[in-house]
């Protein structure tokens, strides 16, 4: 159907890497989304063909699936994803992350015909079959990072990308030279200059930690956190709030890497 004759079509982007059960996990959580249409767009850095066949039995024509060869990394593959994005909403939602209410999306639409740029929502947490609440869940917390999001270089109040959706003319892409800070530094960026709201505390997304797919598995965060410091003051011109709020979230970094 042509997106211009359908109302408030929500473009999904879901960028995987060879992990079918998340994946799938992920996909059938917008697959069974009421009362909104969606563009689901797969964009998918595997080497192998596990996420492909799947898809191409399921032969859903909602989903749009590109397979990057070679594999463009994890950033590089979000830009491609948010670069296919032609829904009048968008939502990118990593594929260890799912929608926990059938209405989410619909939500966010009736928020955003309302004025709302861009809405955030709560976020669970799953580790080792064990669900529990995000460490930041704290709702008027949250609120005043909506309203002061320079905080964000401090503390990541928000979580994942998918706790984020955005009007379609707000879009940006991720700096693609950052790694540990590349959500947060997006996350500013998306809110200077918005309305931005809170979404229903009915409306979580559930976000998967401890696989070995995770970013975090992978990296020194210290070492990372102090590259990406140094890019992002250099991009802020040595903003001193930045600065601060960089120099915060070492301290924090460097205190839980002792314990």
């Amino acid at each position: 159907m042509d997106k211009d004759k359908r109302d408030g079509v929500f473009s999904v982007i879901i960028p995987t890497f060879q992990n079918l059960d998340l994946f799938r996990n992920a996909l059938s959580s917008v697959l069974t989304q009421e009362k909104v249409p969606v563009d689901i767009i797969v964009v998918d850095d595997s080497t192998d063909d596990t996420i492909k066949n799947f898809l191409e039995v399921l032969a859903d024509e909602r989903i749009t699936y590109y397979r990057n060869e070679p594999p463009l990394g994890a950033v590089r593959n979000w830009n491609k994803g948010l670069k296919q994005a032609d829904g009048d909403y968008i939502l990118l939602m990593h594929h260890d992350e799912a929608l926990q209410n059938p209405y989410h999306l619909r939500c966010i639409v009736d928020q955003m015909q309302r004025g709302y740029d861009v809405l955030v929502c709560d976020v669970m947490v799953s580790k080792d079959g064990i669900v529990s609440k995000h460490k930041f869940s704290n709702h008027l917390l949250k609120r005043l990072f909506l309203c002061f999001p320079i905080l964000l270089f401090g503390i990541n109040a928000i979580g994942p990308c998918a706790c984020v959706a955005f009007k379609k003319e707000k879009m940006i892409c991720f700096d693609e030279k950052l790694r540990w800070l590349v959500d947060v530094e997006w996350y500013y960026r998306l809110q200077r200059k918005a309305k931005v709201g809170f979404l229903n505390k009915n409306c979580q997304v559930l976000s998967c930690h401890g696989h070995t797919g995770q970013i975090t598995q992978q990296i020194n965060v210290a070492s990372v956190l102090s590259t990406d410091s140094d890019i992002i003051n250099l991009k802020y011109n040595n903003d001193w709030t930045i600065k601060l709020m960089l120099k915060l979230q070492r301290m924090l970094i460097n205190i839980k890497q002792v314990k």
